[in-house]
């Protein structure tokens, strides 16, 4: 580790010597198609014409190619302003390095979850789930960064421990998703990816009318106790509800599932290359663990659950932000044929504890959120100008009607190599 850092550093201390180019670099390591920056990017162009905006993500999450690394590294060192999703080690390990860290251009992490229920970066450290504390020194992790964008002020605190910044470095303005998934906008977007979802999941009209369709969306686990959690949590959730439920899972993207379960569970259905944002909407019933699908779900207003068999073991590692079972303890369920029972029998007497989930969505920023004037975007864009050497073009308005415009899609690099996520 400590060889790859010397290089990483090495070259963008090369590259630092060459002038910065008026751009605006998108750079991750989470996904080859960040929704977070498709929303962005046409309010970056509309709101700093004179600068360029340029994405440099990876092929598959968590796997970063050779190729990709290096041109990270350029746009890292020659542009106006970097924002990253999540950890980039180009961004990260040169900034960690006393003389480079003031010729570097400035980088904002705009994270890629609303809210964290777990525990992640330095709040898990030398965890079975996390990260060692020599890895994320080594490595310099989440080093280097103006401020931290965050989806809720609920957030803050938290995300102040996982990145180790003040509060103060913590903003939450809200995600770009928040607006994909709130603003009338981006209706015309939402309803053709909705449809296609439904395609994708033979969905028709007929089905959703005589079914009820529950998503279940857990999140990544790292070195579980279970080796088989997903099939065994899976098969428990499928027999466990009612008889015309459908059950849509929504796998993690480092996670792997087999379409051999699917033989014999006709109602049974795997939602794969598909973002599950997109199966909110048709839902009438989301069920997660630990994932930021919460939020998401909740931001919609849709009857949200808990199942969490594993809830001691994830209390230990990588430990809990948000308990499920004390925060919201009459939607959180650990045996899957109480939470079977739950959803019928909502369906017939209309139980679900909305007003504890409205309660929580009030304290934790949610309902702020969403009954906002303003949009995360134009939020995020104000934030973001006094790093940008250029007068905020327009007015947010105008910036609004950026929504429309579709962003180029992401270079993807060729060769590919295992590295460490973090």
């Amino acid at each position: 580790m400590n060889a790859i850092a010397w290089l990483i550093t090495m070259m963008c201390g090369i590259f630092s010597r060459f002038p910065r180019r008026r751009r605006i670099a998108l750079l991750s390591r989470q996904s080859r198609n960040p929704l977070d920056f498709r929303v962005i990017e046409p309010y970056l162009r509309s709101a700093f014409p004179n600068h360029r905006i340029v994405r440099c993500t990876v092929r598959k999450g968590g796997r970063l190619g050779v190729v990709t690394m290096l041109e990270q590294l350029w746009l890292s060192a020659t542009s106006a302003l970097c924002i990253v999703d999540g950890y980039v080690p180009a961004v990260s390990i040169p900034r960690n390095h006393d003389r480079l860290r003031s010729e570097l251009p400035p980088c904002v992490q705009m994270w890629h979850a609303l809210g964290a229920v777990k525990k992640f970066g330095y709040q898990s450290l030398d965890t079975p789930a996390g990260r060692s504390s020599k890895a994320a020194r080594t490595l310099a992790m989440h080093r280097g960064y103006a401020f931290v964008i965050s989806g809720f002020a609920g957030t803050v605190h938290d995300f102040a421990a996982a990145f180790g910044y003040d509060s103060a470095d913590i903003r939450p303005l809200g995600l770009p998703r928040a607006d994909y998934l709130l603003r009338p906008e981006y209706a015309e977007r939402r309803r053709l990816n909705v449809a296609a979802t439904r395609r994708h999941l033979e969905l028709s009209d007929a089905v959703l009318r005589n079914h009820t369709v529950v998503l279940y969306a857990p999140t990544f686990r790292r070195n579980a106790a279970d080796g088989q959690w997903h099939r065994h949590y899976i098969e428990a959730l499928y027999e466990s509800l009612p008889e015309d439920a459908i059950l849509v899972v929504s796998g993690h993207p480092l996670d792997d599932m087999h379409e051999t379960w699917l033989e014999g569970k006709a109602r049974l259905r795997f939602l794969r290359s598909v973002a599950s944002i997109d199966a909110l909407p048709f839902a009438d019933y989301v069920v997660t663990d630990y994932s930021a699908v919460a939020f998401e779900s909740m931001l919609l207003r849709r009857p949200t659950m808990f199942y969490v068999p594993d809830i001691d073991e994830y209390r230990a590692s990588p430990g809990l932000n948000i308990d499920p079972e004390f925060a919201l303890p009459t939607v959180t369920f650990r045996d899957a044929r109480r939470l079977g029972r739950y959803i019928a029998r909502d369906r017939v007497e209309h139980c679900y504890d909305a007003v504890a989930m409205r309660t929580f969505c009030e304290a934790y920023g949610i309902t702020a959120v969403r009954e906002s004037a303003t949009s995360s975007c134009e939020r995020i864009i104000r934030a973001l100008a006094p790093m940008v050497d250029e007068p905020l073009a327009e007015t947010a308005a105008t910036w609004g009607h950026a929504a429309a415009a579709t962003p180029t899609p992401a270079r993807v690099p060729v060769t590919t190599v295992a590295a460490a996520s973090l």
